[in-house]
């Protein structure tokens, strides 16, 4: 570990261990993100600063030319680090919180299947105008919704499968 043990200091009837930290953070930090099993990109990040708060006096632009990293990388990271937890210096998922999910019911799905089969030669545009005369009701409660499912639906899905008929 990066921890330094002397012997042990007697107090009455205990025995004390006298720990000392490394003295120089910034190799405490190297031991640190080896025990941690850092990434290659998260090292590197911590060699960025490392070199900035030792070789170049806090330079920004002297650390960039050195790694030839640009200086808005540069920042993102040097804000984004914080000495106490090294996992900041990892890559982040960049994968969405909420997945989208079908924006169309099953009655509507049939419905534009149904005036599909029948209108063969009708684009979606025509289709649209179909749809809403024969169901005003149910289209102003998902009007928004509509565009998705035609572009889903008519454009994509429904041709394919009268192909395969």
């Amino acid at each position: 570990m990066f921890l330094k043990k002397r012997k042990a200091q007697q107090k009455g009837f205990y025995l004390i261990p006298t720990i000392q930290l490394s003295k120089n953070k910034y190799i405490r930090w190297k031991k640190i993100a080896q025990e941690l099993n850092l990434s290659k990109k998260a090292n590197q990040r911590l060699d960025w600063i490392i070199y900035y708060h030792t070789k170049t006096n806090k330079n920004a632009s002297l650390t960039c030319r050195h790694f030839g990293i640009k200086r808005s990388h540069w920042y993102y990271w040097k804000n984004k680090f914080d000495e106490t937890k090294l996992r900041t210096l990892e890559n982040q998922s960049t994968k969405p919180n909420k997945n989208r999910e079908k924006e169309y019911t099953p009655l509507q799905y049939e419905r534009v299947v149904k005036l599909r089969k029948k209108y063969l030669r009708y684009g979606k545009e025509k289709i649209l105008r179909k749809y809403k005369k024969n169901t005003q009701k149910i289209i102003k409660l998902v009007s928004g919704k509509f565009n998705v499912l035609f572009k889903y639906l008519v454009c994509i899905i429904i041709p394919k499968r009268i192909k395969e008929l």
